[in-house]
């Protein structure tokens, strides 16, 4: 299982999605975590695109996303691909994966992103 958290400095996470540039990406394997990889979009972040698209590329083969917030155009996108979108008030990424993985963070259907633009 691959789990993508948000970061701009690898190390806390993101408090929006839609407007992050880089992800943790985590390794699953029985419930503990075997890697990790920071990658980046290339500059483009996975907010709104065309027509009101979101970009859910940088999270193909995850099965979730964690974040401190994001839309409710970017959650709809992760819920239809498959992707389940968790929402945490955690800045810790290893703390807030561990959560997940312990049950104690679910995924969520409400947007969570009070920064006006949607």
């Amino acid at each position: 299982m691959n789990i993508a958290v948000s970061t701009t400095d690898g190390k806390t996470i993101c408090g929006h999605l839609g407007k992050c540039r880089d992800f943790i990406i985590y390794e699953i394997d029985g419930g503990e975590i075997k890697g990790k990889r920071l990658i980046s979009s290339g500059g483009a972040c996975p907010g709104h695109g065309d027509e009101g698209s979101h970009n859910i590329g940088p999270f193909h083969g995850c099965q979730a996303v964690i974040t401190q917030g994001m839309g409710q155009g970017m959650l709809d996108g992760l819920a239809q691909a498959g992707i389940q979108p968790v929402i945490t008030g955690q800045s810790d990424p290893d703390t807030a994966v561990m959560d997940f993985l312990r049950g104690e963070l679910s995924g969520t259907t409400k947007s969570s992103c009070s920064c006006g633009e949607h």
